[in-house]
């Protein structure tokens, strides 16, 4: 009886232990809730970091211009052309700075979307011209990998909005040690290049991300499972 019960209690704990670190590893980082409530201050400087749903956020000044971030609030800007459509918090790369990802206990991790928008540094009205592109660049497996995207420019209303970009392509499929989000601006020339001067500017929300467990992790796990067959083929030969 007492070897039914422990059985029983080792198959429950097993399976819990999957379930929870199932679910524990898929996150949405939204900039949204008491760690990012709680911060001592929503404007960062290059190298300066806050935690998120398990994530190390760092805000990068790659320029050396100051202020490299910020947690921006619906219509909380007052000297940039923030975007519309944020239904709560979310993360301004000021002044050409960067957004370092990576994940607390130093697993790697997949984004598979994530929404943004191109951010004026002052409020202008140039109709639907085509600013600047965000531009993703990680390591996985040792090595680096970029990808870049469109930001759309102002809409009707001569203002920015939110937009997301859930096709990442082949970039989905790699697992992170280290992700960099940033911008780079368009040119006359259609090039996109990072000049240093103040104006590449972004905003970002909605990061879907997923840890993923080291191979040793998965195994124990397995091992656990193959326990609990051995156990239940015992019970059922007696």
């Amino acid at each position: 009886m007492q070897k039914k019960f422990v059985s029983k209690a080792l198959v429950s704990a097993v399976l819990a232990a999957c379930a929870a670190m199932s679910s524990a590893q898929a996150a949405v980082i939204d900039f949204d809730g008491p760690e990012i409530d709680n911060l001592v201050s929503s404007i960062f400087a290059g190298d300066e970091s806050f935690s998120h749903h398990g994530f190390t956020l760092t805000a990068l000044d790659p320029f050396g211009q100051g202020a490299a971030g910020a947690i921006g609030f619906p219509d909380s800007c007052m000297v940039a052309d923030c975007p519309l459509g944020a239904t709560g918090n979310y993360y301004l790369g000021l002044n050409d700075g960067a957004l370092a990802i990576s994940h607390g206990t130093g697993l790697a991790f997949k984004l598979s979307s994530f929404d943004a928008s191109f951010v004026a540094p002052v409020v202008a009205s140039t109709g639907d011209v085509e600013f600047a592109r965000i531009v993703l660049s990680g390591v996985s497996g040792g090595q680096s990998y970029q990808t870049s995207f469109l930001l759309p420019g102002q809409g009707e209303d001569n203002r920015y909005h939110f937009s997301s970009f859930a096709s990442l392509g082949a970039f989905a499929t790699l697992n992170f040690t280290e992700l960099n989000i940033s911008t780079c601006l368009i040119d006359l020339a259609g090039d996109c290049v990072a000049d240093g001067s103040r104006q590449a500017q972004f905003a970002l929300d909605n990061l879907n991300v997923t840890a993923v467990p080291e191979p040793a992790t998965w195994g124990l796990m397995a091992l656990g499972l193959v326990g609990i067959g051995a156990i239940r083929r015992r019970q059922a030969t007696r």
